[in-house]
């Protein structure tokens, strides 16, 4: 195929990795709790405005006595140019009716060659028996 030219992974379409210009990712599919976060901060960073992005899981965790308080560190990477972001309300709309956020620490935008950076960390509580749906 033409385009194989420009992948920077190996051939192997199962990888568990992919390799792009800001590190070696690991390919997570089959954790129900990791997917749903990262399905509310797709909805919450679409919300807010940003259109086009890359989405990076950088830190998740989940707490074992308390079924449903999740934390999530990452960043979503945008070729639009945006000053002010504001993902914390979005997120808070996004998951108002399924839970809420715990802590909404603050977050960074950064604007580098041509490149906007948005790194965000929320602690989220989330309802018992929430469906995860895979965008």
């Amino acid at each position: 195929m033409f385009f194989d030219i420009f992948r920077k992974t190996n051939k192997d379409q199962n990888s568990r990795y992919i390799i792009d210009d800001y590190g070696e990712w690991m390919v997570i599919s089959h954790n129900k709790e990791l997917l749903l976060v990262a399905n509310l901060v797709i909805k919450a960073l679409k919300k807010a405005g940003v259109k086009d992005f890359d989405l990076y899981i950088n830190y998740f965790s989940s707490d074992e006595r308390i079924k449903g308080l999740m934390s999530v560190k990452g960043m979503a990477i945008t070729r639009e140019n945006k000053r002010s972001i504001d993902i914390g309300s979005s997120m808070r709309s996004v998951i108002k009716n399924d839970g809420f956020v715990v802590e909404d620490q603050p977050r960074s935008i950064s604007n580098i060659c041509n490149s906007t950076f948005i790194f965000f960390n929320f602690v989220l509580l989330i309802k018992k028996g929430r469906n995860v749906r895979i965008q």
